[in-house]
């Protein structure tokens, strides 16, 4: 099985807030597991990631503006394009880096 990653909240630079297996929050660098995240993610939390998408192309999940919506729905979907602006980042320079990497690579022979 390949290991995931989760990351639900961050406080400083390079930590993150995550619920142990009791539900309580503890400050962590990061935390690796194995098998399905998806066992970890909560009902709830499904419907805002299903909600998210439509979203992230425009389209509200209630009817009515961005200023109708309920506050605790855009705060969640606020979050949401958060984590996913990060990761598409963090996506970018890793493929930067490794064209770079190939570059020097190329250069060398």
């Amino acid at each position: 099985m390949r290991p995931w990653q989760v990351t639900v909240h961050r406080t400083e630079p390079g930590e993150v807030l995550q619920p142990d297996r009791r539900g309580r929050l503890r400050i962590v660098q990061g935390t690796q597991g194995f098998g399905c995240p998806k066992r970890h993610v909560s009902a709830g939390a499904r419907e805002f990631l299903a909600a998210y998408r439509p979203y992230s192309n425009g389209v509200m999940p209630f009817a009515g503006g961005s200023e109708e919506q309920p506050a605790r729905v855009m705060a969640a979907l606020q979050v949401i394009d958060t984590a996913v602006n990060e990761w598409e980042r963090n996506r970018q320079k890793a493929a930067r880096e490794e064209a770079e990497q190939r570059r020097q690579d190329a250069a060398k022979r």
